[in-house]
């Protein structure tokens, strides 16, 4: 029996690594082909990081693995249920990793201080606010169509 669960966390722990791995991957690959240095860099990051890493997967957890969701239309009443109480707590874990891991991040890679030659920050990449605006939404719609068809088909789209 005890080898049964050495073998489980065994495999739940090289899981784990590999989430980690990637994570980290994607996060150095974010920083270092940034034009962004500094503050700029690292309050942009971090705040899309905690909003990727772990408000966009709370707000799923909460409507997919609450009796919350039922009331609000999302579906039957989940097989697997999650206590809220942990569901809130992971925004605190989020938050500790995003304040944590995206400046360490900045630093190893030599993005923690601002540019010498002190240029323009430029916030906009070449499209204007209503491109961006048509776009995030047709983003949101496309997300939360394929989100309800899940939650009322029972299986993934």
């Amino acid at each position: 029996m005890a080898e049964a669960d050495a073998e489980a966390d065994g495999g739940t722990v090289g899981f784990l690594f590999i989430i980690c791995a990637v994570d980290a991957l994607i996060l150095s690959l974010v920083v270092t082909h940034s034009r962004w240095r500094g503050w700029p860099l690292i309050l942009g990051l971090a705040f899309a990081f905690y909003g990727v890493q772990t408000v966009v997967g709370q707000i799923e957890a909460v409507i997919s693995l609450t009796p919350l969701g039922e009331r609000w239309g999302a579906g039957s009443v989940p097989a697997l249920t999650m206590p809220i109480d942990f569901i809130l707590s992971q925004f605190y874990v989020g938050a500790g990793m995003a304040l944590t891991g995206v400046p360490l991040a900045a630093r190893l890679f030599g993005k923690a201080k601002r540019d010498p030659e002190g240029g323009a920050l430029r916030l906009n990449p070449g499209i204007q606010g209503s491109q961006w605006l048509w776009k995030v939404g047709a983003i949101v719609l496309l997300y939360g169509q394929t989100r309800c068809r899940r939650d009322l088909s029972g299986h993934d789209v």
